[in-house]
């Protein structure tokens, strides 16, 4: 979204709401980092108003909502999740971009669902994926956290993603990858097994472009299990069986 055209207003109210949260982002935003003492970042929040909390990041792009997410800190999520848009000055535009703060992303170019994802915080994903801007236009790799997740062998979040947005996993990235080849390539046995019952058909999706992973070439055309293979890989051994009887 564009807001209008930059004035003296918005150099007089943006600049130093921006400054003020500047100052601080390290008493907050680091200590959120190493502690644990979510009452504590909780008490220190509401010396900040709204702007100022959505103006802190850390060196790496990190929101304090990014973070929350990371650690698994519902109540925090729960808080940002009526956030106004962020709002920042494009030099190329000379315009304020309007962005909304539930989906900004931190320079690796990753939003609170994806840190939430990998990190397998379920509960927090259940929240952010009730926001209407992660099923949006605006948020079109949302459909990801499911292949987070099963990289990382969050059984519990993959369940949960299949009961409650079972439509994630007919999605496909780049390479004709499904969440049956992340599960793989993750060497989760567990998550496989549950992604293989709930679409067996899974297991015949090649991919259609070649790869790099792990230092490898890998050909297009692989199945999730003509994956396993190539990998040698002892956890998924057991799988094999589940295959169809033609394989990659």
């Amino acid at each position: 979204m564009r807001i209008f055209k930059s004035s003296f207003f918005f150099y007089l109210f943006f600049i130093p709401v921006s400054l003020s949260a500047w100052a601080y982002r390290d008493e907050i935003l680091d200590g959120a980092l190493d502690s644990e003492n979510l009452p504590l970042v909780l008490e220190e929040m509401k010396k900040f108003s709204m702007d100022e909390l959505m103006a802190m990041k850390n060196k790496k792009g990190c929101t304090i909502l990014h973070l929350a997410a990371n650690k698994g800190w519902v109540d925090i999520v729960r808080y940002f999740m009526n956030s106004p848009f962020y709002c920042e000055y494009d030099l190329g535009t000379d315009c304020f971009i309007g962005t909304p703060y539930v989906i900004l992303k931190d320079q690796g170019g990753w939003t609170a669902l994806d840190h939430a994802a990998l990190k397998g915080q379920t509960e927090v994903v259940r929240v952010l994926l009730e926001h209407p801007e992660y099923l949006s236009e605006r948020a079109v790799n949302s459909w990801s956290v499911l292949f987070r997740a099963a990289y990382k062998g969050h059984s519990e979040l993959v369940e949960f993603l299949m009961r409650d947005y079972s439509y994630f996993i007919n999605h496909i990235d780049q390479f004709g990858m499904t969440a049956l080849h992340f599960a793989v390539l993750g060497g989760s046995q567990e998550v496989a097994r549950l992604l293989f019952s709930f679409r067996p058909d899974l297991a015949s999706v090649e991919t259609t472009q070649p790869m790099i992973l792990r230092n490898k070439e890998f050909p297009p055309g692989l199945t999730a299990f003509g994956l396993a293979q190539i990998l040698n890989s002892t956890k998924l051994s057991e799988l094999m069986y589940l295959a169809p009887t033609e394989r990659k």
